[in-house]
């Protein structure tokens, strides 16, 4: 996935160094750092599996206050840290659907330049053709006529 966010973050970089194409990527760094959260949270998941699996495996009927403790910090700082990575997931969508609908708009406008220089290239094209026309029709009648070749019969 994140090697997702870097190719991501060098097509817009590519994008910017387009002229009148330029557009800010949707906060990678954002994304970074929720991916950054998602693994400090993966450490506290296990965390609290291998506190969970000692109490199992130790099957006392009274839990020492030390590890309830341990336990509720674990938990809490699991749910803080989704909280996070939630709130910085939906910042991010956000980003991306705006730069959806910002590429959408580009493309209409895109479509609308390709049609124009069409265009422009077909004027230019007839406007050459008709200058190769009249000069053409001009040069004929600046020329001296062409003397005949044939002799001339008598009969």
């Amino acid at each position: 996935m994140r090697d997702a966010v870097g190719t991501v973050g060098n097509a817009v970089s590519l994008l910017n160094s387009l002229p009148m194409m330029a557009d800010r990527a949707p906060r990678l760094a954002a994304l970074d750092d929720a991916f950054n959260r998602l693994e400090g949270l993966s450490a506290d998941a296990t965390q609290l599996r291998g506190t969970l699996r000692a109490l199992v495996a130790e099957q006392k009927s009274d839990i020492a206050p030390e590890t309830v403790a341990a336990l509720k910090g674990i938990a809490q700082r699991i749910d803080t840290r989704l909280g996070e990575v939630q709130a910085n997931i939906d910042g991010v969508q956000a980003d991306m659907a705006a730069l959806h609908v910002r590429l959408t708009h580009a493309s209409r406008g895109s479509v609308r330049f390709q049609l124009s220089a069409l265009l422009s290239t077909l004027m230019l094209a007839w406007i050459i053709y008709t200058q190769v026309v009249v000069i053409q029709h001009h040069w004929a009648r600046v020329r001296p006529p062409r003397p005949n070749r044939r002799p001339a019969t008598t009969s």
